[in-house]
């Protein structure tokens, strides 16, 4: 596996921060912003044009686009609406006409009616005063002309191109009229015949017929279609009633027929009268209704009447019966008749009014739905301006919102960009995301980690010459070198406090090169101090003492208010051993870091003296990748620069002493009293038992004796600074210390 590979987590976790600043970096440059989700940082939300209305409108060409949406979101429906509305107008305005129309044509059929009716009571009476019945002048004919005439008159639209023969007579009502007095002009019973009179008068009647069918079949309404077929049926039964009135007058004055041919006729005007009545029962039960109703007013008998005449007519008729005129009888058959027919005529008429009606509320039907796809075209119309006033505006609105929402959301990440930041300095982020989560986490065994401690050699007294600021300056300037330092290792910072530095490798996330990593980073970090120098009060320089161990621990989160991954087990006490015991940039580590490190082969590792039962080395230098190329020449020089320094110790070295006075107690134990200088050459003498500084013996804790140190006094020290670093109280705050440890 390589080393950018070894690398990857913990560059994940150290890149954490850099990534919340990327985020914030490309939001001016594109059209895209990025910004972390609350509950899981690794997904990001992207707010895109889109080609609906899900992009928020963060300017102006945005808002005028978002506004051009919205408008056909919303003015198309009422387009919609408005068509429709409009499309409802003008067909209920249609209806409307079709039905005026319709209706205009059931008054011009009714008036067609009632002018039927006066040419068959017109031709009647001309019959009438051709027979034997005749008065001795035509006055009583005057009404009826009178009356014939006014109904001509009253027609509203004159059907002249009706007439399929194109006669001149129909062509307009003055040539009817003058075609109608000419005929009563030359009306006399020596010059004038009765089936002629019939004939004149029918031919003009089937005519005036022809335009009410065609008058009733140019209406355009289903809801009266039965009623009006009954209405024309009951006019055609009506006509045939009229010709046989007066067919049965000529008959009684006359004392029967002149030839067959008027039988035939009389007979098929009685059989299409029944014929056409039957027909009109059954479109309209209204018909036998107002039959019943109206004969009933006029007499019960009346229709026995009628029948018992017929009878008559054609049983002589039928068995050649010569018969004598009877004036009576032909006087009773055409009041009878004439009675009948004004029945009929009520009939009609009623049935004409019933259309009318029906007619009359679907108009006035059809004038409230006008009116109202009147009103709410009119509304449709004031509401347009009104939707793009107000769809502007919630335009306006919603462009404010969202950009107040960018604003904010770019601040809450920002905001938790910090926090995952502070949390990831503060645990683990594989840790942290479980946190985040509400996450049961559990503390977890790790069987081997490498640990090193670090501190500031002479801190003591420096933070005793130096004010407040220099020392946190220096701190800050210091620790952001390291921290900069370990990314490219796979290593996690356990804390920082004072001036002591730790971090390990190997957890949380497990890995083989734990031993590498760490004894790769303080060889260069030692470099880094070397060749970087910290000066702090413009004359001492900084140097730090480092101490690694190798083992087993315990790693958990620990407190829920400020919560922290805390590293518990011997091999962070043995790692603050060996740095307690390690001198200026020196790299001193226990025996089971030097164990794994000699098995690579990659380093020069020297053995010091023993301490109690425990071994420690020094790390001194990497060499090559597995080679032990100029090994043995890189130990000899080392072991001559040893006995160079033992013999002629450096202006530094004295003051060394003086300083590690103040520096020995490792951490957290950095506010004990200062305790003498340790070098190689005056290893750590134990007095008292065979009790070391680990706690090797196997003697009880009350029977346990303190350790007592003793180190050489340096020789430019002032013999009464010595002594009182030397009192008693000094060695029991070591004792406390490293049995804390």
């Amino acid at each position: 596996m390589s080393r950018e590979k070894r690398l990857s987590v913990s560059s994940k976790a150290k890149m954490a921060t850099a990534r919340a600043r990327n985020i914030y970096e490309d939001d001016d440059a594109g059209k895209m912003v990025f910004l972390p989700e609350i509950d899981n940082p690794s997904k990001q939300t992207s707010f895109s044009r889109g080609i609906c209305c899900n992009a928020p409108p963060l300017t102006d060409s945005d808002k005028k686009i978002q506004l051009i949406k919205m408008l056909c979101l919303t003015v198309l429906p009422v387009l919609g609406v408005w068509s429709y509305s409009v499309y409802m107008l003008s067909d209920t305005i249609s209806l409307k006409s079709e039905n005026e129309a319709t209706r205009k044509a059931l008054v011009y059929s009714v008036e067609l009616g009632k002018l039927v009716h006066h040419l068959q009571k017109e031709r009647d009476m001309s019959v009438l005063y051709l027979s034997a019945l005749r008065p001795e002048t035509k006055t009583f004919l005057l009404a009826e002309y009178i009356a014939t005439d006014k109904a001509i008159t009253r027609l509203p639209v004159w059907p002249g191109n009706l007439d399929k023969l194109d006669r001149t007579e129909f062509s307009t009502r003055a040539n009817l009229v003058q075609h109608l007095n000419r005929r009563r002009q030359s009306l006399t019973p020596s010059e004038v015949y009765i089936q002629d009179e019939i004939d004149f008068y029918t031919r003009i009647i089937k005519v005036v017929i022809v335009w009410l069918y065609d008058s009733i079949n140019e209406s355009k309404f289903a809801v009266v279609w039965k009623t009006l077929v009954a209405y024309q049926k009951l006019t055609s039964a009506k006509e045939d009633v009229g010709v046989e009135r007066a067919l049965g007058t000529m008959f009684y004055a006359n004392g029967g027929f002149e030839n067959h041919f008027y039988y035939q006729m009389y007979y098929s005007r009685v059989h299409n009268f029944r014929a056409y009545y039957k027909t009109a029962q059954l479109y309209s039960d209204r018909v036998r209704l107002l039959y019943s109703y109206v004969v009933s007013e006029a007499g019960n008998n009346l229709t026995d009447i009628i029948d018992s005449f017929r009878s008559e007519i054609l049983h002589n008729v039928k068995d050649g019966n010569n018969t004598f005129p009877e004036m009576q009888k032909a006087r009773w058959w055409f009041d009878n008749m004439t009675m009948y027919l004004d029945t009929l005529l009520d009939v009609q008429q009623d049935l004409g009014e019933e259309i009318l009606a029906i007619l009359d509320t679907v108009i006035e039907k059809v004038q409230t739905d006008l009116a109202v796809s009147a009103t709410l075209l009119v509304v449709v119309i004031l509401m347009c301006p009104f939707v793009i006033y107000m769809t502007e505006y919630v335009t306006s609105v919603f462009h404010k919102y969202a950009l107040t929402l960018i604003d904010k959301t770019k601040e809450l990440a920002r905001e938790k960009a910090r926090t995952d930041s502070l949390l990831y300095q503060m645990i683990p982020k594989p840790i942290a995301d479980q946190v985040k989560h509400s996450k049961n986490i559990k503390p977890e065994y790790f069987k081997v980690v490498t640990v090193m401690a670090s501190d500031v050699c002479g801190f003591y007294k420096m933070s005793l010459e130096c004010s407040a600021l220099q020392i946190v300056d220096l701190l800050n300037t210091l620790y952001e070198a390291i921290d900069k330092l370990s990314e490219t290792y796979n290593m996690y910072k356990l804390e920082t406090l004072n001036d002591c530095y730790m971090a390990v490798s190997g957890l949380p996330d497990r890995n083989k090169y734990h031993v590498t990593e760490v004894a790769n980073f303080a060889l260069q970090l030692i470099d880094l101090i070397s060749k970087r120098q910290f000066i702090v009060n413009e004359d001492r320089i900084v140097q730090v003492r480092i101490g690694v161990n190798t083992g087993p621990c315990v790693a958990g989160i620990v407190n829920t208010v400020m919560p922290r991954y805390c590293v518990v087990g011997e091999t962070v006490n043995n790692a603050a051993r060996m740095m307690f015991y390690s001198t200026a940039n020196r790299i001193n580590i226990s025996h089971g870091t030097y164990t794994a490190l000699e098995k690579t082969g990659n380093y020069i590792l020297k053995k010091r003296n023993k301490l109690g039962k425990n071994s420690m080395y020094w790390l001194i230098k990497k060499i090559g990748n597995g080679t032990n190329e100029n090994k043995d020449s890189v130990i000899s020089s080392i072991s001559s620069e040893s006995e160079s320094d033992k013999s002629e110790p450096t202006p530094d070295q004295s003051n060394s002493a003086e300083d590690s006075q103040q520096e020995d107690i490792p951490f957290p134990f950095r506010a004990r009293l200062p305790m003498p200088n340790y070098n190689e050459e005056d290893d750590v003498h134990l007095s008292g038992s065979k009790q070391d500084m680990f706690g090797d013996t196997q003697q009880k804790p009350e029977e346990a004796v303190a350790p007592t140190l003793t180190y050489k006094k340096p020789k430019n020290e002032n013999l009464a600074d010595q002594n009182d670093l030397a009192k008693d109280a000094q060695y029991n705050n070591v004792k406390i210390a490293l049995n804390l440890v």
